[in-house]
């Protein structure tokens, strides 16, 4: 015999199959990826297109901005320099004509004949060296001669500077134009200062053509914010949009006329420029993005930029076709070898991923076709098995039960013979057996008993006839106990060691019945054995081929079942929370393998067999017990109604003989000691009657016998006869006691009787449970709801909200201590609920502590 434990053992080999299996098989060839490899090619050369394009085109612009950035900062460089030696050479040129006769003449002479000379020389030198304006100035700052343009103002300095001898110059505005303006000294034969010979030129297009030089790069002269002109006037027309932005000391990248320029601002000074004074503001353009600049340098860039791509790209492609498709290819070669490595052929070079891959995946869709045929099957049993469940879990007599579990196990398993024994705490046999066998004819067999075996029924039930069924719930559903968990030996092959079935000789039980619980004739050493080998290990045990066990091991169980026929037997326990109740057996006349289908099969079954006898089993108990119950409660209502009964004939027996006395129908007077004690004596049989009534009463509610007749009545008249009855009472006590009617109430529809009962209890409950304040009784019409409310308002001790959700239940107050303080039994409010319920109203309850507490109750309107 093998054991097998109740969880499903995972199948590693068979995980992944259920994503390769179809109805139909599989036929995979090596062409199956060519689509794939194509489209990854291609996807691969648009990205390596892209890669290339993007780099190619950041990389040159980036160089192109360097380079453009690069040759502005030489040009600058080259602009300042120019303009310095522009300014030099004017002052040189001024310096040699204050040194000239002419001018000393026209200093030294009081005519206009030197002035008018001199005068006629500016202006030749004015058109040669393309200035604005040439004067000479005395030291008194008179104009002794003067060519051109008008000298702007602002230049005290400058001629300041030319009077005591030094050279000079700096940048005027005049109007909405920029001059600049050189100034040397003139001396007279003795050495002396005698004037200022000045010189201003416009700083416009020619001045920038100047420093630009013919061929040059192009600049713009910019001042206070101004552009004042540029080498080329095609640029500066093109870019006078951005004048603002353009003369600010940034660098700007300026897209006009479909061209992209880099301008950079800088400032150049002139050697003898005046302190303090502002310099030449020169922003240089380059033309960007220029392809006949720099082209073999950028040719280059290009190349190297389409070897890294091609090489990137190569790479990038050889990584992915080995991760996607070469690698889950081999590993998917190797899960189908370990699936069936013995129909593989190992000598497949392995280079050739594809060919094997197929040759692999069409054997496993053929064994997948097979399994999925032995699915179909397993579905089918699981379905048969939950109708099962659903059947059983619906029968409710142990012995149909018991019937239906064998004659429905065995055609689902496929089982020649099925055998079911229950077993109870520390019982030596089982005290319910069940037995099914295949109808077919086979030759009578003899059984253990000497008898020949010719019982061809489809199923036997035999239960435990001293045994009591409903108390098996608490003396028979734990069988054996649960064994200590410790390792499976396991074989060198990694299998668990076949175990020895016990001895035939069950273990001595702990008491003897006086008879056989079972028929001995239902009783088969073979089932014991095979019965107690299962509940003894918790786990299903079987024999795939019990000839084979007993030719290699000769045990006596396999012998036995060899003479009755069986070739292979499953052994089954039942567990019902980790406690064994019983076992079935599964007889089968060939030899049949167990596989892990069957076992998850067999443990499904056994967990909805226990439940379903469990349920079965707690039904006839509850059933038992709910008709003890009945019984009980009818006798109780029995007794109460003639315990009552008998009790109201001595009572009114009691008052009626102390009434005689008290009204003096006996001979002799009553001393007033005397009286007072009969009135006591009267008062507590009143009591006492008034309780036995309320007993009769409840139960008439609880025999659903209490009876009210209903007719349409005035409340006026009963609430007031109440009223009366219980003024003395709430004299006595000091208290209160109103009543408080509309005026035109209508009829009610009602128990006249009974509504005086409800009205006398609640309001003789209010006088009780108040010490001071009253009480009042109001009635009223509830216009929308069609009904009369009664409701009685005290001043009294209140109720706390957790009393208030047993307050109506029979025999129940506040607390003991309310029973104790105030007395009572607990029925009035029982029974009021119950006779105004049977009128169609309701009974309601409002309290808050120490405050009082108000009952009402409606009664429908005639």
């Amino acid at each position: 015999m093998h054991d097998l434990p109740q969880q499903k053992e995972a199948e590693g080999k068979r995980q992944g199959m259920t994503e390769l299996t179809r109805k139909s098989r599989v036929r995979l060839t090596e062409r199956s990826l060519g689509g794939k490899l194509v489209l990854s090619a291609a996807l691969m050369l648009l990205l390596c297109i892209l890669l290339f394009t993007a780099l190619s085109w950041w990389l040159v612009k980036s160089f192109y901005e360097r380079s453009a950035a690069s040759d502005a900062s030489m040009h600058l460089v080259s602009f300042s320099q120019a303009y310095a030696a522009e300014s030099d050479a004017r002052l040189h040129g001024l310096a040699t004509e204050a040194a000239s006769p002419e001018v000393a003449r026209a200093l030294g002479q009081q005519g206009g004949g030197a002035r008018t000379k001199l005068t006629q020389a500016f202006t030749l030198d004015l058109v040669q060296e393309h200035l604005a304006g040439l004067a000479l100035l005395d030291v008194d700052r008179r104009a002794l001669a003067r060519v051109g343009e008008d000298l702007p103002d602002g230049l005290d300095r400058l001629v300041s500077t030319g009077l005591r001898g030094q050279e000079g110059s700096l940048l005027v505005a005049r109007d909405h134009t920029w001059m600049l303006v050189w100034g040397v000294p003139v001396r007279d034969t003795s050495g002396q200062v005698a004037g200022v010979l000045l010189a201003s030129r416009l700083l416009d297009n020619a001045f920038a053509a100047d420093l630009a030089q013919d061929g040059g790069p192009d600049v713009i002269l910019c001042q206070g914010g101004q552009l004042l002109g540029s080498s080329k006037s095609a640029i500066s027309a093109s870019l006078a949009m951005s004048v603002a932005d353009l003369c600010s000391a940034r660098t700007m990248n300026i897209a006009a006329g479909g061209q992209n320029y880099l301008t950079v601002y800088g400032t150049a000074n002139a050697p003898h420029q005046l302190a303090g004074t502002p310099g030449l503001a020169i922003v240089d353009v380059e033309l960007l993005y220029n392809l006949n600049t720099h082209s073999s340098r950028v040719w280059q860039i290009v190349l190297g930029i389409g070897i890294f791509v091609c090489a990137l790209g190569i790479t990038l492609y050889t990584i992915i076709t080995r991760i996607f498709f070469v690698r889950p290819l081999r590993q998917l070669q190797n899960h189908v070898e370990e699936l069936f490595p013995e129909n593989l052929d190992a000598h497949l070079p392995p280079a050739d991923e594809l060919v094997r891959l197929t040759r692999s995946l069409n054997l496993l869709s053929a064994s997948l076709t097979t399994r999925e045929n032995e699915s179909h099957e397993i579905t089918k049993q699981m379905g048969d098995l939950l109708t099962m469940g659903d059947v059983l879990l619906s029968t409710l007599n142990l012995e149909h039960l018991l019937s239906e579990i064998v004659s429905r196990l065995g055609p689902i398993m496929s089982a020649r013979g099925v055998v079911l024994h229950l077993y109870g705490r520390e019982m030596s046999s089982p005290w319910a057996v069940a037995r099914w066998r295949e109808q077919r004819q086979l030759p009578p067999k003899a059984g253990e008993n000497g008898m020949q075996e010719n019982d061809n029924r489809p199923a036997s039930v035999y239960l435990d006839p001293e045994g009591d069924v409903t108390l098996t719930v608490t003396t028979k559903m734990a069988a054996v106990a649960a064994p200590a968990r410790r390792p499976v030996a396991q074989a060198p092959s990694g299998k668990r060691r076949a175990l020895r079935a016990p001895k035939l000789t069950p273990p001595p039980p702990v008491y003897t019945p006086p008879r056989p619980r079972i028929p001995q004739s239902a009783l088969r050493d073979l089932d014991i054995t095979l019965a107690r080998m299962a509940m003894q290990k918790h786990k299903i045990v079987y024999a795939e081929d019990i000839a084979a066990i007993y030719r290699d091991r000769g045990e006596a169980w396999a012998h036995v079942a060899l003479e009755t026929g069986y070739r292979s037997v499953i052994a089954v326990p039942m567990l019902l929370q980790e406690q064994v109740i019983g076992a079935f057996i599964l007889y089968d006349d060939e030899a049949r393998s167990v596989t892990q289908s069957d076992t998850f099969l067999l443990t499904t079954a056994a967990i909805q067999l226990a439940m379903a006898i469990q349920n079965t089993l707690l039904f006839a108990e509850v059933k038992d017990k709910n008709a003890a119950l009945e019984r009980v409660n009818h006798l109780k209502s029995q007794f109460l109604a003639t315990v009552t009964h008998e009790l109201r004939t001595p009572l009114h027996s009691i008052i009626s003989y102390g009434a005689l006395i008290l009204e003096g129908f006996l001979d002799g007077e009553l001393t007033g000691e005397q009286e007072e004690h009969i009135q006591f004596m009267v008062n507590r049989a009143e009591d006492l009657s008034r309780l036995v009534d309320d007993m009769l009463d409840l139960s008439k509610i609880e025999a659903d016998r209490l009876e009210v007749r209903t007719e349409p009545m005035r409340l006026e008249k009963s609430l007031q006869e109440v009223v009366n009855q219980l003024k003395p009472m709430a004299n006595t006590k000091g208290l209160e006691l109103i009543l408080e009617v509309d005026e035109g109430l209508p009829s009610a529809l009602a128990d006249g009787q009974r509504t005086r009962q409800v009205v006398l209890n609640l309001v003789s409950n209010a006088l009780k449970f108040t010490e001071k304040g009253g009480v009042t009784l109001r009635c009223k019409i509830l216009e929308r709801y069609d009904m009369l409310r009664i409701s009685v308002h005290d001043t009294g001790i209140g109720i706390s909200p957790a009393a208030l959700d047993y307050i109506f239940e029979a025999f129940r107050q506040a607390d003991g201590s309310t029973t104790r303080r105030f007395g009572g039994t607990g029925l009035g409010l029982t029974i009021a609920r119950k006779l105004v319920e049977l009128q169609g109203g309701e009974v309601a309850v409002e309290s808050i502590v120490g405050q009082g507490s108000t009952f009402s109750f409606t009664l429908p309107i005639a």
